[in-house]
């Protein structure tokens, strides 16, 4: 078993450390202890949150985005000529568990937690048409990060 408390400089030195733990790993297991939630999310395969020196949670990075996360985050770049189409009404048709995070004139973002890959794929579609028409801009679509320091801050 290899203990490691890592002053972390986050992002600089995320390469460096995820390489060291690699080259470590086979046939051993090591204990990481972070206070950032995204180097714990790249670099463990399990991930044990204390809170008040209580396990609060143990589980994979992806089980506790299901479980704690936000789902995902769709942005939408709409075309300021097209303010009367209604592009909410048309993402409802695909991710029925949504809803609407931020409205401005020209952009539009969509929280959900629909998990479906072939939802995904015909919203995306849908989207692919909209902009070819020029009635959207742009999108994109992100996943949820591991951060889930409110979610245990505020429960413990």
């Amino acid at each position: 078993m290899v203990f490691s408390f890592f002053e972390s400089k986050l992002l600089k030195i995320l390469k460096t450390k995820r390489q060291w733990i690699r080259s470590m790993k086979e046939n051993r297991t090591i204990l990481l202890s972070t206070h950032f939630m995204e180097e714990a999310d790249a670099l463990s395969d399990k991930i044990i949150i204390l809170s008040n020196g209580k396990i609060c949670a143990n589980d994979s990075s992806n089980e506790l985005k299901r479980i704690y996360g936000n789902g995902y985050k769709l942005i939408i770049n709409l075309n300021e000529n097209e303010k009367n189409l209604n592009i909410f009404e048309i993402i409802v048709q695909y991710l029925k568990n949504s809803n609407i995070e931020i409205e401005t004139n020209n952009q539009l973002i969509i929280q959900t937690n629909e998990q479906s890959s072939k939802v995904f794929i015909q919203l995306l579609n849908q989207l692919d048409l909209l902009k070819q028409k020029n009635f959207i801009l742009n999108y994109g679509l992100s996943n949820t990060t591991l951060g889930l320091e409110k979610n245990f801050i505020l429960e413990f």
